[in-house]
C-alpha cells in the first residue's frame, strides 16, 4: 500500500483588487411596486458587497432623458458614511417615467472613464425599453465590453421578447 501526502506550499497572500462598484436601478413607472424592496434589499447588500478600499456609485434610469448618477465613486469607510449613502437611496430612487436602457449604460461607460479602476456592474430592471431599438440597446451594451470588467444583468416580469 502507499500513502501520498500532499504537501502544502506556502503561496503570497491573495489580494483583492480595489473595485468601482456600479448598481443600476431601473426607476421606470413599472417598478413601483417593486423599488421599496429593491432600496432595502440594496441598502441591506451595500455592507457585505462594498469591501474597504472599494468604490460605489449609483446610478438610476427611467425613460428617454430620464437618467443619472446619484452617488459617484463613494468610499464607505464609517457608519456615517453608510447612513448618508441609505439616505440617498431612500430619498431618490422613486418611479418617474418609462423605460429606456441606451442613456444609463452611455452613463455607465463614462463614469467608469472618469473613475479609471476595476469595474464591476450589476444592472436591474424588470424588463422592456419602450424607447430604443434591438440594435440601439446591444450596440450601448457591446460598447461596455472593454470598458466594464464585470457585468451582471437581473432583468425579470412577464414580458415576451420578439424581435424588435
Amino acid at each position: 500500500m502507499q500513502i501520498i501526502t500532499n504537501k502544502i506550499e506556502q503561496s503570497a497572500p491573495v489580494t483583492v483588487a480595489k473595485t468601482h462598484r456600479i448598481v443600476v436601478i431601473d426607476c421606470s413607472g413599472s417598478m413601483s411596486g417593486s423599488l421599496p424592496n429593491i432600496r432595502t434589499a440594496l441598502k441591506n447588500k451595500i455592507p457585505t458587497m462594498v469591501q474597504p478600499d472599494d468604490v460605489l456609485s449609483i446610478v438610476w434610469f427611467s425613460g428617454r432623458g430620464e437618467y443619472g448618477t446619484l452617488l459617484e465613486a463613494v468610499h464607505i469607510s464609517s457608519l456615517t458614511d453608510l447612513s448618508n449613502v441609505n439616505a440617498c437611496i431612500d430619498r431618490f430612487l422613486k418611479p418617474v417615467g418609462l423605460t429606456a436602457f441606451v442613456q444609463p449604460l452611455e452613463e455607465i461607460k463614462a463614469l467608469v472613464g472618469r473613475v479609471g479602476m476595476p469595474s464591476a456592474m450589476f444592472f436591474m430592471t424588470d424588463g422592456w425599453d419602450n424607447s430604443y431599438s434591438r440594435k440601439q440597446i446591444m450596440d450601448a451594451t457591446i460598447a461596455l465590453s472593454g470598458v466594464v470588467d464585470s457585468s451582471t444583468f437581473v432583468e425579470y416580469g412577464w414580458f415576451i421578447v420578439t424581435g424588435k
